[in-house]
């Protein structure tokens, strides 16, 4: 179950040359200089802006590292430059890191980001270090031609752990969507002394429940069925079709799946819409597209020799994941620990973010005094 691919695993820090601290503590900046988009991508970005009520006005301002929403909730505010840097297997990779405390490692889902959850690393940075990460292919990470797969994504998660964290504390893992399938394989591989628990938050991944020999399909199933040389035309235009259709609907996408639609703001939009402009996107999505069949890890298997304990964490009104289907995951591993976010959709560390971190923040204390692998389930 593991994933070797032709580059080097090296790890090295693109480092920055200031670090500046607002409400909480070690929030890194990268160095400044980026070259500034074209017309056409500031004129978008403008039109998002005249459409939103952004809480951050002055957005020319770098030293506004965090910021307070219209319900008076601190996030990090967008950055169009990104955080830090590291070259991971020959590819440069993205993260945000902030705060001191026990480390935390955050896993973004299909389309998002680190900065996805910026609610989530302003709250947990006042106890926690916390570490944001883009996988490769998305926001801020290289828009590599490879591979892809949820094994090769785990591996990055488990990189990450070894040679940026490098931390005699084991981590508390947290994904989001199929996120939660890299970091699921992170966590099996990492093990107990690395890891102290998982959190899934609306987990996608093929589960299926013991003695079942069926399961209902999944969307994001769809493109990775369609195998062979016969229909690798007609994958690569329904998958072109996808990427164009998604990139000039990435609002109306997100509030499918928000229970708040406030929650999609200017900033939310741009940061999807920015890496979607990337002049490798639309070929790295093709190849992502097809990451569901190369990955050889079967998530039943990863689950039942899991020895950490796992938090299913799940929004209600998700159109995509059931609460039945989160709880039936849950119930699969005895150290599990279930719980439902009724004001949210499939996103809800960002959707609902004070409730969403009331859940997992009573989590990651219960854990912190548990011996990892004793099962607990709680319903």
């Amino acid at each position: 179950m593991s994933y070797s691919p032709s580059k080097t695993n090296s790890f090295s820090l693109f480092r920055s040359s200031c670090t500046t601290r607002v409400n909480f503590p070690r929030l890194h900046t990268p160095r400044k200089g980026a070259a500034p988009g074209n017309h056409s991508k500031l004129h978008v970005q403008a039109c998002l802006m005249e459409r939103y009520s952004v809480p951050n006005a002055n957005r020319k301002c770098q030293g506004h590292l965090v910021e307070t929403d219209g319900q008076g909730l601190q996030r990090v505010a967008f950055r169009e430059e990104g955080w830090k840097y590291y070259d991971w297997r020959g590819y440069k990779t993205h993260y945000i890191e902030a705060g001191e405390g026990p480390p935390i490692v955050l896993v973004h889902g299909f389309g998002g980001h680190a900065y996805h959850w910026r609610y989530t690393i302003a709250e947990f940075a006042k106890t926690h270090t916390v570490y944001s990460i883009c996988l490769l292919g998305y926001g801020w990470s290289e828009k590599a031609i490879c591979d892809y797969s949820g094994d090769m994504w785990g591996e990055q998660i488990v990189d990450f752990v070894h040679e940026i964290i490098d931390s005699k504390e084991p981590v508390v893992i947290a994904g989001n969507s199929i996120g939660c399938i890299a970091s699921l394989y992170a966590a099996h591989k990492l093990g107990p002394s690395n890891v102290r628990g998982l959190a899934f938050l609306n987990a996608a991944g093929k589960y299926v429940t013991p003695g079942s020999s069926t399961r209902p399909a999944e969307p994001s199933e769809l493109l990775s069925s369609m195998k062979g040389s016969v229909m690798a035309p007609v994958t690569n235009m329904v998958t072109l079709a996808i990427f164009y259709l998604t990139k000039i609907r990435i609002e109306g996408i997100l509030k499918g799946v928000y229970a708040n639609e406030h929650q999609v703001d200017a900033d939310l939009v741009w940061s999807i819409t920015k890496p979607a402009q990337d002049p490798q996107a639309r070929a790295a999505f093709c190849k992502i597209a097809g990451a569901g069949r190369r990955t050889t890890s079967d998530v039943n298997e990863l689950l039942r020799e899991l020895q950490v304990p796992l938090l299913v964490l799940h929004g209600s009104k998700d159109p995509w994941m059931t609460p039945e289907r989160a709880e039936m995951i849950a119930q699969m591993y005895d150290n599990s620990t279930y719980r439902l976010v009724e004001s949210a959709g499939h996103c809800p560390m960002d959707d609902s973010p004070e409730d969403a971190h009331m859940h997992l923040r009573d989590w990651i204390e219960s854990v912190g005094h548990s011996r990892p692998g004793l099962p607990h389930h709680q319903a």
